[in-house]
């Protein structure tokens, strides 16, 4: 996981960029967010990877 902080903030209010790498397959999932506190992340993570 990799988080980008501190982008333009997007129409819908995003400011963060938070990507994942399946390390087998090189697959990777990006999802903007807009805050960095950790629940919103574990349920990005959770929405992104799990679904």
């Amino acid at each position: 996981m990799d988080h980008i902080p501190s982008l333009p903030k997007s129409y819908k209010g995003n400011t963060e960029l938070l990507i994942w790498v399946d390390l087998f397959t090189g697959y990777v999932i990006a999802k903007a967010s807009a805050s960095r506190i950790a629940q919103t992340i574990a349920e990005s993570y959770e929405e992104c990877v799990f679904r």
